[in-house]
């Protein structure tokens, strides 16, 4: 019982954790340039989209669940481990204001205790770790292409040029 209570007290705080990461992540550009002008709003925003992508995630939830480690090595114990090294590496990220993924410091503390165990799925870790790589590269790649296209409307429709706090004078 007492370690049920250390689990939740620790996935309590890294779900804060989650919070202050997920939310720079997700309304940082759009609060920044003034998109979204009020800090309140884009927090709420964040909490109603969250609570929404929770209730929508099982597949991830499959994935971390049982596709890294096998469950005969998850105990209350490993949860613990595996928790409160992921709540400390992203607590300490946030502290230093590095955005980190919530996804890679809790598969890197479920590889971690696989290895400790001498018990991981490599086949799988080697897909996920691929879509690390490869989806930032496709953000990079479409985010590039509609800057682009953007910038070609606007001076083909001056009317379309944007007054944003990003634009320079």
């Amino acid at each position: 019982m007492t370690l049920s209570i250390v689990a939740i007290v620790i996935a309590c705080f890294f779900a804060m954790n989650i919070g202050a990461s997920g939310t720079a992540a997700a309304m940082g550009p759009a609060y920044g340039s003034g998109a979204i002008p009020k800090k309140r709003v884009a927090m709420l925003l964040v909490g109603a989209f969250a609570f929404l992508g929770a209730l929508s995630g099982g597949e991830v939830v499959r994935t971390i669940g049982s596709g890294i480690i096998p469950t005969s090595i998850v105990d209350v114990e490993v949860v613990i481990i595996i928790l409160a090294a992921a709540c400390l590496s992203l607590f300490i990220a946030n502290l230093l204001g590095i955005p980190l993924s919530t996804s890679e410091v809790v598969v890197g503390a479920i590889v971690g205790a696989g290895i400790a165990y001498q018990a991981l799925f490599f086949n799988s870790l080697l897909v996920i770790v691929s879509f690390w790589v490869i989806v930032p590269v496709v953000a990079f790649l479409l985010a590039f292409v509609f800057g682009h296209l953007v910038k070609r409307l606007e001076n083909k429709y001056p009317m379309l040029n944007g007054k944003g706090k990003w634009r320079k004078p």
